[in-house]
C-alpha cells in the first residue's frame, strides 16, 4: 500500500463463497487415473469426528496440506488429495453417550458438519472420494482382510496379560498406554489378564526395521520405531530352578559368572506356579501391587522392589545356585521375563543388591564397584577359563561354549511385541470369528512323513507323537511304501488318502526326503504348518553328488532317489496353502548341505539352524515341539465366511450396560457355526480404530468399489503416498501399523509395494495462552470466529505466515490483522498494472518464483510468503501484467479464493488453481541488483538516522536534501578481489599484497589498507554479487523517484571522483555517502 493510498476493503467471505461454488460446479479438483500424466498423492492423516467443530489447530492441520497438494497441481502433476473420516472407536464412542444418542448418529452428524467447515475452508479435496470407517462398505474390509491374515497364521487369539484402563473399560495395545497412562483419557492403566486377539507383527520385526533406512522421514520418528522395535542380539541360556529350564536372554554373556541372583518380573504368568509354598502369600501381594503398568522408561526410574520366590536357580556354567527374585523392574514380555541379575555391571542390578544386600562380585576389570557398577566393556576377572580376554573376545568364546554343550544358543530378541487388536466396545469393527462348542471337541492333526530308508518308529518320531497326543493332538506317523525303492506317485496316492479330510489347522511334518513328500503334499492341501526337518530340497545336484551317495550307500536305490528329489514343486502354490512354513537344519548334515537350502526365500520360510545336530536323528527333539505348541490351535474359533461378510454392527443394543453392549443382542450374538450348523455364538470384542486407519489411503484410490477392498490397478497407478502429513504422536502407533499392513497385503498379492508413505511430514502444534489450543483448555478459537471478520484466506495466510508448519506457534489475534493486510495489498496491485517491464523487473520476478518454489517444497511456508510480502514491497510502484499473474498463481496457494478472483480481474477466465506454476530463468536473475535492492532498506534507515540526529542539534532545522555519493570505481574492483581473498585466509597483509598487484588498485595504495581493514572487522560491508559503478549508479537512478517520494526529500547523486564532498571517501560499493543539507 502506498503512502497515503487508502485501504479498500473487501468482502472475502464472498469471494470464498462464489470460487467455492465455481469450484465444485466446474470439477476442478476432481482426478482420476492417467497413465499420460505423472501423479502425485497428498494425504493428512485422517481425523477423528469426536467434534463437530474446527480450531485453528485443525484449520493449520488441513492447510499445510492443501497448500502443498495445490503446488503439486500447478507443477502439473496428476494429484490425489482425498480426505476421509476416523469415525469408529473411543471418542465418538464416548462423545455419543455423552450426548445421549447412538455413536452412529454422533459420528455422521459430526462429519456432516466437519465436511460443511472443510468445505468453508477451501482446500482442494476430492470430495467424491469421502470414506468413513464406520460404514458398512469400508469395514467389512478389515473384516476381509482378518480372515486372510487368520489363514495365514498372521492373526491369532490367546489368554495374555493386557493393559487395561478402567475408565475406558477397554484394553490397550503396548503402544497405547506409554507412561502407564491410557493415551486417550489419561487413566492410570493396569494389568489384566483376558483372551485377546493379535495381530502378528512380530513376524515383520526386521523388515520392518530395515525398511527406515530408505524413508524420507524425519529422523526423530525413525529413531523411535527403530527403538520402539528394540532388535537386540545376544545369548538365550538355560538356568534350572527344580529341574526345569528357564531360559534367560542377555546381550552381556560376558558377565555371566558374575550372577548373583535372578529376578523374574511381578506380571510373569509363572510367577506363582514358580514361587515356593512359604513365599506365595507375599509374593502374590507384591504382584498386585507391581500390576501397574509401566513404560521402558519408567521402570529405570522405579525403586528397585522385589520379593523372594522362595526358589533357587543353577547358573549353567558355574553350577553355583542363586535366589530368584520377583522384582518390579524386569517386564515381563521382553526377552523371557526374567533376568539373570549381575550387580557389579548393571546399575539396575547394583540398585536391587545394595537394598537386599545381595552379593556384588566382579567380573569385569574397570571400575569401582563399592561406589556403583562398572556397565563397560573391559577385561574378564573371575570368569575361569574365560579371565583374561576382552569383553568382545569372551561374549564369541562364551557363546560358542553355550552352544557347543548345548546349554542355550545365539538368538536375536526384539521389544516390539504383537499388536493387540481387540477391545470390549461397541463401536468399532465386529471380529468376524464364531465360537462352536462342537468344532472345539476336534483335534487337530499332525501328519509326520519321514525319509529314504526310514521307518515311522525311529529317531524322534515317537516321542513327538507321544508328547502331542498329550497336548491333544491325533499324531499320524505312517510307514512309506518302498522306502528303500521310493517312488513319488505311489507316496502321494499313500500320503493323499491319509491326509483327505485335512483343513486349514492341520499341519504336516517331513523329514529328509519326507520334507520333499510334504512339499508336494502342501501343493495340493490347505494347512496350517508346514515343517521341513533336514529335508532334501528339490535342486539340481551335480552327478558327483549322486556317484558320492552311490558309494554311501551301495545296497541303496539311489537311482529312484534321484528321480522323487529332482521332481518339481511349486513353492508358490506351498507357500499360498500354508499358514507357517519352518525349516529346521543342522550346521553339520552330512548328507544335505546347508547351500542347498538357499531354495527357500527367507521372507516366507522360518529358518532354525541347530548346531553340530547332523542329519537331526536324535530320539527327542524338542526345539520342533515348542515349535509345534505355537501352531496348537482351538477349532472352536471359526472365522465367518467371505459370503457373509460384512459382519454388521447392531443398532440396538444396551448402552447403559457396563458391560460390552454387543452382550445385550441376543440376535448378534447367538448363531450357527458355519462348519458344523452347530449352535454357537459371535465374538463380541471389536477391531481397534487403529486397524480402521493402516489401510485407508487404499481405500482412497477406489473408495466406490464393491466388490473388492480397491482395484488393484488404481493403487499400483496412485500408491505409494507420496507426501503424508500427520502428527508425530503417532510415531509407534498409526505409522508403524500402516508399514505392517503393508507388507502383509504386499504377501497376500494386494499390492506390489512395501512401503505405504515415501515422504513424512510432522506439523507443529497450535497453542493459545501457553496451552495447547483445546476444548478442555478453553482457549479454542474457532474457525468462524476468524473467517467471520476476516475471511478464510486470512485465516490460512497467517497460520502458513507465522511460524514454519513444523514447529509450534503460538496464536495471535494481532497476526491475523497483518495477513489481512496483505491479501489487500495484492489486491491493490492489480490496479499498478504496467506495460513495459524492465531487466530489474524479470530479475525480481525470477528470483521471486525461485525462492518460493523452493521454500514449499521444503515446507519453508513462512518464508515463501517473506518472498511474495518482498515482490509486493518492490513492485509497489507499477507491474506487468505477466509477473502480476506470476505472483498470483504462487499467492493462490495460500489464499485461492481471492487469487481466483483477482485472477479474472485482470482479464483471466480459467481456474488459477488449475494453471501452471511459474517457472524461474535463472539467467534472468540480476544478483547484484538483488543485493541492491536488500540494501534498500538500509540505505533509507541510513538517511533516517543522519537526519534524526541533525535534528536533536537543532530541532528547528528541516531536511531539504540528500546526496548520494557513489563509491570511487576502483574499489568495486578492490572488494571484489578482496572477498575472493578472504575465502583463503584471513592474514591481512596477505590480503593487501594481492589486491596491490592489480595496476588500478596499486594506484591507490595509501587507501587500501584502510578499506581491507573495514572488510575485515564487518563482513557485512562487502557486497557479495560483482557490481560496478555504472551499475550501481543505474541502479539508484532508478530508484531516486521512489526515495524521494517515501522520504519526502530531494535526492541528488553523484560520482565519488566527481565529488567535492569531504564524506566521498566514506562510499563503498553498494553503500553509497550520505550528505544531508538542513535548512
Amino acid at each position: 500500500m502506498e503512502k497515503g493510498e487508502k485501504e479498500e476493503r473487501i468482502d472475502l467471505n464472498a469471494v470464498a463463497k462464489k470460487w467455492q461454488k465455481e469450484w465444485e460446479k466446474n470439477k476442478v479438483f476432481h482426478v482420476k487415473k492417467d497413465s499420460k500424466k505423472k501423479k502425485y498423492y497428498v494425504l493428512e492423516m485422517f481425523p477423528y469426528p469426536s467434534a463437530s467443530f474446527l480450531h485453528m489447530g485443525h484449520v493449520r492441520n488441513y492447510t499445510i496440506g492443501d497448500v502443498f497438494a495445490r503446488h503439486k497441481r500447478m507443477q502439473g502433476f496428476n494429484v490425489l488429495y482425498p480426505m476421509g473420516y476416523d469415525s469408529f472407536g473411543l471418542p465418538a464412542e464416548n462423545a455419543a453417550k455423552k450426548e445421549g444418542i447412538h455413536p452412529r448418529k454422533y459420528a455422521n452428524d459430526s462429519i456432516k458438519k466437519i465436511i460443511e467447515y472443510q468445505k468453508a475452508l477451501g482446500n482442494s479435496y476430492d470430495w467424491r472420494r469421502v470414506i468413513s470407517t464406520c460404514e458398512p462398505e469400508y469395514y467389512k474390509w478389515n473384516q476381509f482382510f482378518f480372515t486372510k491374515m487368520m489363514e495365514k497364521g498372521l492373526v491369532y487369539r490367546k489368554k495374555a496379560p493386557v493393559n487395561w484402563c478402567p475408565n475406558c473399560e477397554s484394553v490397550l495395545a503396548n503402544e497405547e498406554a506409554e507412561g502407564g497412562k491410557c493415551w486417550r483419557c489419561g487413566t492410570e492403566v493396569v494389568k489384566k489378564d483376558l483372551e485377546q486377539w493379535f495381530m502378528k507383527i512380530t513376524a515383520y520385526s526386521d523388515e520392518l526395521l530395515e525398511g527406515l533406512k530408505n524413508l524420507d522421514w524425519p529422523d526423530k520418528i525413525k529413531a523411535m520405531q527403530e527403538n520402539w522395535i528394540g532388535k537386540s542380539y545376544g545369548v538365550e541360556i538355560n538356568f534350572s530352578i527344580d529341574s526345569e529350564d528357564w531360559a534367560v536372554f542377555t546381550t552381556r554373556i560376558d558377565t555371566i559368572f558374575g550372577v548373583t541372583f535372578m529376578v523374574i518380573s511381578a506380571q510373569h504368568p509363572k510367577l506363582l506356579s514358580l514361587c515356593s509354598k512359604e513365599q506365595r502369600k507375599e509374593v502374590e501381594a507384591f504382584a498386585k501391587k507391581c500390576s501397574r503398568v509401566a513404560s521402558a522408561e519408567e521402570e529405570n526410574l522405579l525403586e528397585k522392589e522385589g520379593v523372594f520366590t522362595g526358589k533357587y536357580a543353577v547358573n549353567p556354567l558355574t553350577k553355583e545356585k542363586v535366589p530368584v527374585y520377583a522384582g518390579n523392574f524386569v517386564v515381563a514380555d521382553y526377552g523371557c521375563g526374567m533376568v539373570m541379575a549381575v550387580p557389579a555391571h548393571d546399575q539396575r542390578d547394583y540398585d536391587f543388591a545394595k537394598k537386599y544386600k545381595l552379593e556384588i562380585r566382579e567380573v569385569i576389570k574397570g571400575g569401582n564397584i563399592k561406589e556403583r557398577a562398572y556397565v563397560d566393556e573391559g577385561v574378564l576377572v573371575n570368569s575361569g577359563e574365560f579371565s583374561g580376554m576382552n569383553s568382545k573376545e569372551a561374549i564369541e568364546k562364551i557363546s560358542d561354549y553355550i552352544e557347543k554343550k548345548k546349554l542355550g544358543k545365539r538368538t536375536v530378541n526384539y521389544k516390539i511385541r504383537d499388536w493387540l487388536i481387540s477391545r470390549q466396545r461397541y463401536w468399532g469393527t465386529p471380529i468376524p470369528v464364531i465360537y462352536c462348542e462342537r468344532c472345539a471337541k476336534k483335534k487337530q492333526k499332525v501328519l509326520i512323513i519321514h525319509g529314504f530308508e526310514g521307518k515311522s518308529n525311529s529317531n524322534w518320531f515317537p516321542w513327538l507323537k507321544k508328547e502331542l497326543e498329550k497336548q491333544g493332538f491325533e499324531v499320524l506317523v505312517p510307514d512309506m511304501p518302498n522306502a528303500a525303492h521310493p517312488r513319488l506317485e505311489e507316496w502321494m496316492a499313500a500320503l493323499e488318502k491319509i491326509a483327505n479330510d485335512f483343513d486349514g489347522n492341520d499341519i504336516i511334518i517331513g523329514h529328509s526326503l519326507g520334507g520333499n513328500a510334504a512339499l508336494h503334499l502342501a501343493e495340493r492341501k490347505k494347512i496350517s504348518s508346514l515343517y521341513l526337518i533336514a529335508p532334501a530340497p528339490p535342486v539340481q545336484y551335480p552327478k558327483s553328488r549322486w556317484d558320492w551317495f552311490r558309494k554311501e550307500w551301495p545296497n541303496s536305490d539311489i537311482d529312484a532317489l534321484k528321480k522323487f528329489h529332482d521332481a518339481e514343486v511349486n513353492f508358490a502354490k506351498v507357500e499360498d496353502n500354508s499358514e507357517r512354513r519352518v525349516l529346521i537344519l543342522s550346521d553339520n548334515d552330512p548328507y544335505i548341505p546347508l547351500e542347498a537350502q538357499k531354495l527357500f526365500d527367507d521372507k516366507r520360510w522360518e529358518k532354525i539352524v541347530l548346531h553340530e545336530r547332523g542329519h537331526i536323528l536324535e530320539p527327542e527333539f524338542k526345539e520342533l515341539f515348542n515349535e509345534l505348541m505355537k501352531d496348537k490351535k482351538n477349532l472352536g474359533i471359526v472365522p465367518v465366511p467371505e459370503k457373509d461378510l460384512p459382519v454388521l454392527l447392531p443398532e440396538n443394543v444396551d448402552f447403559k450396560a457396563r458391560e460390552n453392549p454387543l452382550l445385550s443382542n441376543k440376535k448378534f450374538l447367538e448363531v450357527k457355526c458355519p462348519r458344523c450348523n452347530s449352535p454357537a455364538r459371535r465374538e463380541t470384542d471389536t477391531m481397534g480404530g487403529f486397524v480402521d486407519s493402516s489401510w485407508y489411503f487404499l481405500r482412497y484410490c477406489s473408495p466406490d468399489e464393491k466388490d473388492k477392498p480397491f482395484d488393484k490397478n488404481d493403487v499400483k497407478y496412485w500408491m505409494p503416498v507420496d507426501q503424508y502429513i500427520g502428527g508425530a504422536e503417532h510415531a509407534v502407533m498409526h505409522l508403524i501399523y500402516a508399514r505392517f499392513f503393508t507388507r502383509v497385503l504386499r504377501d497376500l498379492g494386494y499390492v506390489n509395494f512395501s512401503e505405504p508413505f515415501t515422504k513424512l511430514f510432522n506439523q507443529g502444534i497450535v497453542y493459545k495462552d501457553g496451552h495447547k489450543m483445546s476444548k478442555s483448555f478453553g482457549n479454542v478459537v474457532f474457525q468462524t470466529d476468524i473467517s467471520e471478520k476476516y475471511g478464510i484466506d486470512t485465516a490460512r495466510l497467517f497460520l502458513m505466515f507465522v511460524a514454519s508448519p513444523d514447529k509450534q506457534m503460538e496464536w495471535s489475534d494481532e497476526g491475523v490483522e497483518g495477513s489481512y493486510r496483505i491479501i489487500m495489498r495484492m489486491a491493490a496491485l492489480a490496479g499498478k498494472i504496467k506495460e513495459k517491464s524492465t531487466a530489474r523487473d524479470e530479475s525480481r520476478i525470477n528470483i521471486t518464483i525461485k525462492k518460493v518454489t523452493e521454500e514449499v517444497e521444503s515446507f519453508q511456508y513462512p518464508k515463501a510468503v517473506i518472498a511474495i510480502i518482498e515482490a509486493l514491497d518492490y513492485y509497489a510502484r507499477g507491474i506487468p501484467k505477466k509477473h502480476y499473474e506470476e505472483l498470483l498463481k504462487m499467492f493462490s496457494i495460500f489464499c485461492p479464493h481471492i487469487a481466483e478472483e483477482l485472477w479474472h480481474q485482470i482479464g483471466n477466465s480459467s481456474f488459477i488453481s488449475a494453471e501452471r506454476w511459474p517457472k524461474y530463468d535463472y539467467s534472468k536473475i540480476e544478483p547484484a541488483l538483488e543485493e541492491l535492492s536488500k540494501r534498500m532498506e538500509i540505505l533509507k534507515d541510513d538517511i533516517r538516522r543522519i537526519i534524526h540526529i541533525a535534528k536533536q542539534k537543532d530541532e528547528k532545522s528541516e531536511a531539504t536534501g540528500a546526496k548520494l555519493i557513489v563509491s570511487p570505481s576502483w574499489k568495486y574492483k578492490a572488494v571484489f578481489l578482496a572477498k575472493k581473498q578472504m575465502e583463503n585466509t584471513r592474514n591481512t597483509g596477505d590480503i593487501i599484497k594481492a589486491l596491490l598487484k592489480d595496476n588500478e588498485i596499486s594506484s591507490h595504495a595509501k587507501d587500501v589498507p584502510n578499506l581491507v581493514g573495514k572488510l575485515m572487522k564487518n563482513s557485512q560491508l562487502i557486497i557479495q554479487a560483482e557490481l560496478s559503478q555504472e551499475g550501481e549508479l543505474s541502479f539508484l537512478k532508478d530508484e531516486k523517484e521512489f526515495l524521494e517520494d517515501e522520504l519526502s526529500l530531494k535526492i541528488a547523486l553523484e560520482r565519488a571522483e566527481d565529488s567535492a564532498e569531504g564524506k566521498k571517501e566514506q562510499a563503498l560499493p553498494g553503500k553509497p555517502a550520505i550528505v544531508i543539507k538542513m535548512k
